[in-house]
């Protein structure tokens, strides 16, 4: 009994660890090395549990150098005691393409459609020869256009990594860009978190080379990026030839645009030819204040920030097939932990005989329903899936902190008197609604104007009834 009420503790331990403090593990492989950072989140602030930078021969391919990772990462795995963890793996950013492409509105509602379709257009490969991903990062609704960052990477490129994820046995979360992850890191750091346009620059020098990592950022979101190599003789001219697109996409800015310069060196001829540059105003942030020790390892940290919070870059080339799902205990020991806490307060005024005699016949009662279980475990399986996807849901919600009383408010505000609706769904996918209006297709501009919904679009064609009302199926998602 002694040990049954040891166990129990140690669950309700790890439990409210993950659902009050979340947890974060930022893996980047790269030419030069291998970075990890190990993130957790208490009630108000991040807290870097640990960091660890790892040389790896860039001579070698990138298999080579992947098969030289599992020990490196399940060591430091061990030794930071990571449980319950988002786990996102970088990749670097000249292992992928990055397009900036400009849609009309209405194919906003059926856009991965849309870009499977046309991305060979943008693509120079086979859609069937290509992970690729997508975030909107523009929407301008008086000129009927949306902007869109397409981040495509070759199957062989990013399966060489998911054998990676075979060999340390883990799941994954997610797998992105070292752009990407630069982008919520500097959404994070004290210094830049208050910034919605600026360019960044890194300059690192390791094992494979020096290179020039850059990025434009407009509206605290990724709008273009390069990784070019630097050879020693020329870094001057490197700059600039680099610096045209970045000009081009900054120009309606107001002067001078803000410049974040990072560098491995502590002396950058690069540092020197952008403090002349006019149009920037050059500021070098100190890593340290984000509880990070040196520049390279930006790209693991801002990985790792997307397992502990929101953040704006959500691009995940990972096939959602293969992304982790929640495990099931957290479901089971929530529960279980609500009943606990109910026979706590009812016992709390009966004397100690009493609740050590309601304990245990709660415990025979328990114990007797889980060995049912067991015996009848074919018959409950199905059962067990529901509750699979529902602690998906209740997970996801919970990250999204967006009630459904505030979901059924904001519906109630936007739809008009004139529509009403007779049938409401809510759940993993996100809001389906059903019913009537005089004008159904107006429904979907109301809706969009919410900024706790998005993606809304008809789930049907629109029919009218006898009365004269246009019967509508709208689905939207949840911002």
């Amino acid at each position: 009994m002694v040990a049954v009420g040891r166990l129990c503790t140690q669950k309700n331990t790890e439990v409210l660890n993950k659902l009050l403090f979340q947890s974060g593990l930022g893996i980047y492989i790269h030419e030069g090395g291998l970075s990890i950072v190990h993130l957790k989140s208490s009630f108000t602030t991040i807290k870097v549990e640990k960091q660890a930078d790892y040389l790896l021969d860039a001579n070698k391919s990138i298999e080579d150098r992947l098969l030289a990772c599992p020990d490196l990462i399940t060591d430091f795995i061990k030794s930071s005691n990571v449980t319950s963890a988002d786990i996102f793996i970088g990749i670097p950013r000249e292992s992928v393409i990055l397009r900036d492409i400009e849609f009309p509105l209405a194919v906003k509602e059926n856009l991965r459609s849309t870009l499977e379709y046309k991305i060979e257009n943008y693509v120079p490969l086979k859609v069937e020869n290509i992970y690729f991903d997508y975030q909107i990062i523009h929407e301008d609704k008086q000129l009927n256009q949306i902007r869109v960052l397409l981040v495509a990477v070759k199957k062989d490129i990013l399966e060489s990594y998911l054998r990676l994820k075979d060999r340390l046995g883990i799941g994954l979360t997610g797998i992105s860009i070292a752009s990407t992850a630069y982008v919520n890191f500097f959404s994070y750091h004290p210094d830049m978190s208050t910034e919605a346009d600026y360019v960044f620059v890194h300059e690192t020098d390791k094992e494979g080379g020096k290179k020039l990592h850059l990025g434009v950022v407009i509206n605290k979101l990724l709008r273009y990026s390069r990784c070019v190599k630097i050879l020693d003789k020329e870094p001057e001219s490197v700059l600039e030839k680099e610096l045209k697109p970045v000009k081009e996409i900054v120009e309606d800015i107001a002067n001078p645009v803000k410049l974040f310069f990072m560098s491995d060196s502590k002396k950058s001829p690069i540092l020197t030819s952008l403090k002349g540059h006019e149009l920037f105003d050059v500021h070098i942030p100190e890593p340290s204040l984000a509880g990070i020790s040196n520049p390279a390892m930006i790209p693991a940290a801002g990985l790792a920030l997307r397992g502990v919070k929101k953040v704006p870059m959500q691009i995940n080339l990972l096939p959602a097939q293969l992304r982790k799902r929640p495990g099931r205990m957290a479901f089971y020991i929530m529960f279980a932990l609500i009943g606990l806490f109910i026979v706590s307060g009812v016992m709390w005024g009966g004397s100690k005989i009493m609740r050590q005699k309601l304990v245990l016949n709660h415990l025979k009662a328990e114990t007797q329903r889980l060995m049912a279980d067991i015996e009848n475990i074919d018959s409950i399986r199905a059962n067990i899936e529901d509750l699979e996807v529902r602690a998906d849901y209740l997970d996801r919600l919970w990250r999204g902190n967006v009630p459904l009383i505030e979901v059924l408010n904001e519906i109630t505000e936007r739809i008009p008197e004139t529509a009403w609706i007779q049938d409401l769904n809510y759940d993993e996918r996100g809001v389906q609604i059903y019913g009537f209006a005089d004008s159904a297709s107006e429904l979907i501009s109301l809706l969009e104007a919410s900024p706790v919904f998005n993606d809304v679009v008809f789930l049907s064609t629109i029919t009218r009834g006898q009365d004269g009302k246009e019967r509508f199926r709208i689905g939207f998602k949840i911002a």
